[in-house]
């Protein structure tokens, strides 16, 4: 009689749970849904959403180094020879800072400064679409010693290419060919598939087919 009596208790007791609970005789958890308001989740949480199966932009990238080497906008602000912090936070604004990457200068500045605090120079300079790895750091110092000749001959050449195909580029989209096409030359040269000199009937027809894959 104690036994049935204590498994009696027993069950009345998971009973009373099960109804606290919400668990029924079905054993099946409820959950209530619940409203967030956005502007209560902070925008760390925000950004790791937002960007949750998509490469981060630049300036988000820039944001996790600059959060890594523990230095504040202010602090990187002057690393790069900004008065202050607002200055500098265009560089971490996706909204005003839109290019793939960011320029080969700041980016040098940024990485010497977040290397002193324990951030990879490379993992910086790829900021500036330098393919650069641990191993191989010096590819980054290749790509900057770009030969003034070779810059030269691509502006003059993009020059004749645009007045011969009438093309309607921007300043910035020229400015952009230029340099990619400049950081490319260097690495073919640095692989041996291109000559050290180049020409401006050399750059052009280089020049043409790297525009035409990129506007397809």
């Amino acid at each position: 009689m104690l036994v049935t009596e204590l498994a009696r208790q027993g069950a009345d007791r998971a009973k009373s749970a099960d109804d606290v609970f919400g668990l029924g005789h079905d054993q099946t958890i409820r959950f209530s849904r619940m409203n967030v308001n956005v502007e209560s989740v902070s925008p760390d949480v925000q950004r790791v959403s937002r960007y949750k199966g998509a490469a981060m932009h630049v300036t988000e990238q820039l944001r996790v180094l600059r959060n890594r080497a523990g230095l504040s906008m202010e602090k990187a602000a002057k690393a790069i020879g900004l008065k202050g912090g607002s200055s500098y936070q265009r560089y971490e604004d996706p909204n005003l800072f839109r290019d793939e990457h960011l320029p080969l200068d700041i980016a040098k500045k940024l990485a010497d400064a977040f290397a002193e605090h324990g951030v990879p120079k490379h993992e910086t300079l790829a900021l500036a679409g330098i393919p650069t790895t641990p191993d191989a750091p010096a590819s980054g110092a290749q790509l900057d010693r770009i030969p003034v000749e070779h810059v030269r001959a691509t502006v003059r050449a993009l020059a004749e290419m645009i007045a011969e195909a009438k093309l309607p580029m921007t300043a910035i989209d020229q400015g952009d060919l230029v340099a990619t096409f400049c950081r490319w030359y260097q690495e073919e040269v640095a692989a041996g598939r291109q000559p050290g000199e180049l020409s401006v009937d050399n750059a052009k027809p280089l020049l043409r087919l790297m525009f035409n894959a990129a506007t397809r």
